[in-house]
C-alpha cells in the first residue's frame, strides 16, 4: 500500500509540473495548455490518478481495520499504481517536448525514477500471478459469475444503468 501511494504521490508531481508549463509554455501564438491534444492529456492522467487514488483509501482502510485479506488490493493497487505512474510521467515529458528530458525539468527525473516501481516489491508480472492465486483462492471469479459476492453490487449497478440506457434510447 505504501508503494501505491508513492506512486500516487509522485504522479500527483509530474502532473502538476505539466499542467504548470502547459499554462505558461507557448506554440502558435497560444499556451500551450488551450490545446485539445495537451488538454485531453491532462485530463487522462488527472482521471487515472484519481482512480488510484480511490485504490489507495480502500487499501489503507482494511490495512487500519487489520483485515486479513489485504494481501489481494496491495498487490493490485502496487499494480495498477506503479503502471499508472508510468503513463503519467511518459505523458508528462510530452507534454514538455523535448526539454521532458533535460535535467533542467524535474519530469526528466520522475520518468526516469517511475521505472523501478514496476520493478521492486515484487516485479508487476509477479504481482498479476499472486493476484490470479488470491481471486481463485477467494473465488471471486465464481461468485461474480453467480452473482453474488465482492463483485456483486458493482454488476448489479452496471446493469441497472444499462437498464436504464436501453430504455431510453
Amino acid at each position: 500500500a505504501k508503494l501505491g501511494a508513492m506512486c500516487l504521490g509522485m504522479g500527483r508531481a509530474a502532473l502538476g509540473e505539466a499542467v504548470r508549463y502547459a499554462k505558461t509554455r507557448t506554440a502558435f501564438g497560444r499556451p500551450l495548455a488551450a490545446l485539445g491534444a495537451i488538454q485531453h492529456k491532462l485530463a487522462e492522467m488527472t482521471a487515472r490518478l484519481w482512480a488510484v487514488e480511490s485504490m489507495v483509501y480502500r487499501t489503507a482502510h482494511l490495512l487500519h481495520a487489520l483485515d486479513p485479506e489485504f494481501a489481494l488490493e496491495c498487490s493490485i493497487l502496487k499494480v495498477v499504481g506503479s503502471e499508472t505512474l508510468g503513463y503519467v510521467t511518459d505523458e508528462a515529458v510530452q507534454v514538455f517536448g523535448g526539454y521532458g528530458f533535460t535535467a533542467d525539468y524535474p519530469v526528466e527525473r520522475y520518468y526516469r525514477d517511475a521505472r523501478v516501481f514496476r520493478i521492486f516489491e515484487g516485479t508487476n508480472e509477479i504481482n498479476r500471478i499472486l493476484i490470479g492465486n488470491l481471486l481463485f483462492k477467494r473465488d471471486v471469479f465464481a461468485q461474480a459469475a453467480d452473482g453474488r459476492g465482492e463483485l456483486a453490487p458493482a454488476r448489479q449497478a452496471i446493469e441497472a444503468l444499462c437498464h436504464a440506457a436501453r430504455q431510453r434510447f
